[in-house]
């Protein structure tokens, strides 16, 4: 019973007692989310006592220098890479900062960033910020509240999951990517990259227009957006499919079980038009 009872941990965090600091960043999150141009945008959970204006531009164009040989020792790699940045430019994910804005009063943070591979997915590649690296004592997520772990119970969604005959198995297409920044927070989202990532280009400065990844604070936000989501956008569809997003999402993956394939058949159906009238 304690072991099937786990599955609804995440739904008891408050009854547990919630740390300072998340009760912070949940605080900010809550009051400041806003929804526009067909996107939550979440701020950034900021601790009031660091500093964010730090630049590290030397550093940054140092380590871009270290990803260019990375890329040209290895074509497979600089592929991927160059499509991957082509991709998150025109989906605007990330975006060139005006030239008026480059030497703006308050200096920048300029992290670098890398290329990551999935070792169980090799076609994907994902662009992620150094948040960690630290300039003058502090980095990026030093300065950023982590926020409480509301990711569902694994072990609550895998004992679901195998309890039925007919699984569906589905993730959510970038899904952090859909969570967006506030102007005011993208300069410190600042990082150099070569124009459609071709690194033979000199390279340009430029701001996530979304949470990127390597933010300490990007599993808490991205969570809280689905959930703030679900309620917001749901209307028309029953409590049951609620529920159901709120126990069968593991991070941005889905598990599901039926006994009939035609209540998969169903739910698949019903999943993708209440996703589709949401806007996460």
């Amino acid at each position: 019973m304690r072991l099937c009872n786990a599955e609804f941990a995440d739904a008891q965090l408050l009854d547990q007692g919630i740390s300072v600091d998340n009760a912070q960043a949940i605080a900010i999150v809550e009051s400041n989310t806003m929804f526009g141009d067909e996107h939550f945008v979440v701020p950034l959970p900021w601790k009031k006592s660091v500093n964010t204006g730090m630049r590290k531009y030397v550093s940054a164009l140092m380590r871009l220098n270290g990803l260019k040989r990375r890329l040209i020792n290895d074509e497979a790699l600089r592929f991927r890479y160059a499509q991957t940045m082509k991709t998150i430019t025109e989906k605007e994910y990330t975006v060139s900062v005006p030239e008026e804005q480059l030497y703006c009063g308050s200096s920048a943070l300029a992290p670098a960033h890398h290329a990551i591979l999935n070792p169980q997915k090799t076609e994907n590649l994902r662009i992620a910020l150094d948040c960690a690296v630290k300039h003058k004592e502090h980095s990026l997520n030093d300065m950023l509240y982590q926020g409480s772990d509301t990711t569902a119970n694994l072990v609550g969604i895998l004992l679901r999951f195998r309890g039925k005959r007919v699984t569906v198995i589905s993730d959510m297409e970038e899904m952090f990517m859909r969570v967006r920044v506030p102007k005011t927070g993208r300069v410190a989202l600042r990082f150099l990259r070569w124009p459609q990532g071709d690194h033979l280009k000199d390279p340009e400065e430029c701001q996530m227009t979304a949470y990127p990844f390597g933010a300490t604070s990007l599993p808490f936000c991205a969570n809280f957006t689905l959930k703030r989501d679900s309620r917001e956008f749901s209307s028309g569809y029953g409590p049951l499919m609620l529920k159901a997003i709120e126990e069968t999402f593991y991070v941005v993956d889905r598990f599901a079980s039926f006994t009939t394939c035609d209540g998969a058949v169903r739910f698949c159906e019903e999943n993708h038009g209440t996703i589709g009238t949401m806007w996460f």
